[in-house]
């Protein structure tokens, strides 16, 4: 007799949008940690330090803004679709589409910020 794997049903688009949208929250949380840690690197210079080496600083501090601002909308447009009932599948889209982005922009924020207070 052979070995029989029994798998679950796939989630639904219900199940898909709660988590996308609660884990979308959760990334906004944790981006704020980020941007946290940027502000206190940028204020541990003195007042007098020159604008072009606080720069890196105030370019991570936008881009942080930017996925933090993307995690939220992400965390809308599942509360929109599950609003409306679901069904529409560009809303279901730009669901999934906004927070695949904020997944891999909180990856890459997570090296930058690394780099700039740590290794650089």
């Amino acid at each position: 007799m052979g070995t029989y794997l029994i798998l679950a049903d796939a989630p639904g688009r219900n199940e898909t949008v709660i988590a996308a949208g609660g884990a979308a929250a959760a990334f906004a949380g944790l981006i704020l940690v980020f941007l946290g840690v940027v502000i206190t690197g940028y204020k541990a210079y003195p007042g007098d330090m020159p604008k072009r080496l606080l720069a890196p600083y105030r370019r991570a501090t936008a881009a942080i803004l930017v996925v933090f601002a993307l995690s939220l909308t992400s965390t809308a447009l599942s509360l929109a679709w599950l609003a409306t009932g679901g069904g529409g599948g560009v809303l279901y889209g730009a669901v999934l589409w906004t927070f695949f982005s904020v997944l891999a922009l909180s990856f890459l924020v997570a090296i930058g910020t690394t780099y700039l207070v740590v290794l650089k």
